[in-house]
C-alpha cells in the first residue's frame, strides 16, 4: 500500500476505521502511519489541495449565485425564497470553507514549524 492510497483513503473516507477498510490495513497500521510526521505533513498538503479545488468550484458557482440573486432582485413578478435559501446557502458555504482552508494552511505552518524545533 502507497502513502497516497492511504492518503487518498483518509481523504474520502470520514473516519480512520473507513479508511482503513478502505486501504485494506488494519486500524493500528493507519494510526502508526498517522504518528509519522511526514505522512500528516504530506496529508494536510493534499486536504488543502482538496480544499482549494472545491472553494475554487463554489467562487465559480458564486458568480452565479450573485446573478441569481440579481436576478430575483430585478424581477419583482417572480416568487423566489426557494432560490434566494440556495443562494445564501451557497455564500455561507463558500465563506466557511474559505475560512477553513485558511485555517489549516496556518496549522500545517504551525505544526512544521514546532517539528522544526524538535528536529535534530
Amino acid at each position: 500500500m502507497t502513502d497516497e492510497k492511504l492518503i487518498a483513503a483518509l481523504i474520502s473516507t470520514p473516519t480512520v476505521r473507513e479508511a482503513a477498510k478502505q486501504a485494506g490495513l488494519s486500524e493500528s497500521a493507519v494510526y502508526k502511519k498517522l504518528r509519522s510526521f511526514k505522512f500528516r505533513d504530506e496529508l494536510s498538503k493534499q486536504r488543502a489541495l482538496m480544499l482549494e479545488d472545491v472553494r475554487t468550484a463554489l467562487t465559480s458557482s458564486l458568480l452565479e449565485a450573485v446573478n441569481v440573486i440579481t436576478e430575483i432582485a430585478n424581477n419583482k413578478e417572480a416568487a423566489p425564497q426557494t432560490r434566494l435559501n440556495a443562494c445564501e446557502s451557497l455564500v455561507r458555504l463558500s465563506f466557511k470553507l474559505n475560512d477553513r482552508v485558511i485555517a489549516d494552511t496556518n496549522r500545517s505552518r504551525t505544526k512544521a514549524e514546532e517539528m522544526e524545533l524538535f528536529e535534530f
